[in-house]
Parts: structure tokens; sequence; C-alpha cells
């Protein structure tokens, strides 16, 4: 498994139950360096599973950059549909559709008057080079911000939802969240539905990763991880696996 934080830093570790060893760091480096947290805040990752290429968006300097498999970058881009999400508001979720477009949604709602509503683009392909995208909205639940998604492998989408509960001590609410990549359309409203609350007898924290991955029996293999902020006396980073069969999830399948 790997996991990319919001300081630049990569984790490459087995996935559970796999032995608990072999865990590697390492830094990414960037063309355009920058001392603080803006030049290295990773929120949100793509990956093609054909090629080995990633790529990873920059919430502080509202960029994409794409990396190649031994996480080496080859190119930028400064989408013009991202300029104004702001510093630490911005493209908090991305993702690789199939079809090899790109899908990427602002963190927060597009204004403090309006609850459920993120502006969103759509790529036509690989940002870099296709950096011109379709705007578009994605509707959520009431007050929740958007901070990761995981394409299924029958195109749905899971998109992982949060909301700060309680200042000190820092108290969450998570919410997954169901939306169909093919119900897409530029200048429309992307509808979800909601599918998980994330209230259970494991211990919660502020959930910010998402992935899906085939498991046994048809079932999917849901993680969610969490960012302890560098607080670690008061948040942890966690690990969930959770597990659905997609014919228990609503909408077409």
């Amino acid at each position: 498994m790997r996991a990319f934080s919001d300081s630049g830093e990569v984790l490459s570790f087995p996935r559970p139950p796999g032995p608990g060893s072999g865990a590697r760091t390492v830094s990414l480096r960037f063309s355009l360096p920058r001392n603080d947290k803006a030049g290295r805040d990773v929120e949100s990752v793509a990956f093609d599973p054909k090629t080995g290429r990633q790529w990873v968006a920059l919430e502080g300097s509202n960029r994409i950059v794409r990396l190649s498999p031994k996480l080496r970058e080859t190119g930028h881009v400064h989408p013009a549909g991202m300029a104004r999400w702001g510093r630490n508001s911005g493209a908090e979720a991305m993702a690789r559709l199939r079809d090899g477009r790109f899908v990427v949604i602002r963190e927060v709602t597009t204004s403090i008057l309006e609850s459920r509503r993120h502006e969103a683009l759509l790529f036509a392909g690989d940002p870099v080079d296709h950096p011109v995208a379709q705007a578009f909205h994605f509707e959520g639940p009431d007050n929740f911000s958007v901070v990761d998604m995981a394409v299924l492998p029958d195109g749905r989408a899971l998109v992982l939802m949060r909301r700060l509960l309680w200042p000190l001590p820092m108290r969450y609410a998570g919410r997954i969240v169901l939306a169909d990549t093919a119900q897409i359309r530029p200048g429309t409203v992307w509808r979800s539905t909601p599918v998980a609350s994330l209230a259970s007898v494991l211990p919660g924290d502020n959930f910010e990763a998402i992935a899906a991955v085939p498991g046994k029996d048809g079932r999917i293999v849901v993680w969610l991880m969490s960012d302890d902020n560098a607080m670690r006396v008061l948040q942890r980073t966690l690990l969930w696996k959770l597990s659905v069969h997609p014919a228990d999830l609503p909408g077409p399948r």
C-alpha cells in the first residue's frame, strides 16, 4: 500500500495482514520547490494501474503534478479551473476514470451560504496534457467537506466526506457517499447517495483517505486512513478495513 501525506512524504508498506516489516518512506521532490507547506501539500492522488503513473494535486498551490512509477516528476500544470480554489480549500479529491478522464473535486462548498455543492472539474485525459477542464458541481450531504474519492470497478465512485464536530478535543463526523461517474455532465450537478456513516466500535479520527480494491467472492475491500495533523497527543493515524458487495450498494451497476 502507498500513502501520501500533506507534507510531501510517501509511505509504502505491506497490505495488512501482511508482515509488519518492510515499510519505507520517501520525500517527493518537485520542480518548483517551496519551503512552505503550500509547496508540498499533497491532498489527493490518482493512479493509472497500466502504466504505474500517479498524479498528485497540491492544494496550497492549486496544481497537479504527474509522477513516474518511481515517484519522479514528469510534468505539472496549474489548471485555470483550480486557480481560485484557495490555499487551504482546494483539490481534495481526484480520481482517474476507466476511460482515462480525470475528476477533481474541491474540498469546500461554493460559498458560506451553500451547504451541499462543491466545485468540480472533468479533464478529458491526463491534466498535464489536457489542462482545459469542464466545470460541474458535486452535491454531498449538508455541511460536509469532500476529502477523497475512489472509483469502483463498475465505474461508480465512493466519496469520503468529513465534518469537524468539536475543535478541542477534536472530534469528526465521517460519511461515505456513492455517485455514478456515468452521470457526470459538464455544467450540471453530480448527485450522490449516502451509504455509510463512520460510527463504529472501531476507533475514529480525521479520516482523509479512501481506496477501493477487488476482494474475495466479488466483494470490494475499502480502506480508510486518518490524518493525525502532526498532533499525535490529540489525533492518530488509523487504518480501517471495510468490505462491501457492489450489489448491496444503491443505484445502477
